[in-house]
């Protein structure tokens, strides 16, 4: 399934130069992932990232999320049976810096309904992963 997602990066609340103890400073993030075909979901949290190289890093992130995904008794065959409407988002992602602005990060990300529980009688909820890449534009 295809999704559309977008997300907005908050710079280093305090910004340090060396890459090691900048890795623990997180930058807020704000976002959505809208799937064309179902559940579309926005989150807010922060996010890690570590620099590899001068090109090339990490980041993980973890977010409160909500969602407006099926949650009832009666969920169609195609859809997921999420169990409530908030849960966590928690992601990881590689980048590549192309340049001074500009990057492309592929990312792996997940929506948690830990904690939900179905309705009696239907299968246990579980939340949506998505992998996908971002092309990314520092401001």
């Amino acid at each position: 399934m295809l999704n559309i997602g977008g997300e907005l990066l908050s710079p280093r609340i305090v910004p340090l130069s060396d890459r090691i103890a900048a890795a623990f400073i997180p930058r807020f993030n704000i976002g959505s992932s809208l799937n064309l075909n179902g559940t579309h979901y926005a989150y807010a949290g922060a996010t890690w990232t570590f620099d590899v190289t001068q090109d090339v890093f990490v980041e993980a992130s973890l977010a409160a999320a909500i969602h407006d995904g099926k949650t009832g008794a009666i969920i169609p065959e195609n859809r997921l049976s999420l169990g409530c409407n908030a849960g966590t988002r928690e992601a990881a992602a590689l980048g590549f810096r192309l340049s001074a602005r500009w990057n492309l990060v592929t990312t792996l990300e997940h929506f948690s309904t830990v904690g939900c529980s179905g309705q009696p009688g239907t299968a246990s909820p579980r939340g949506p992963a998505n992998i996908g890449a971002r092309l990314g534009y520092t401001f």
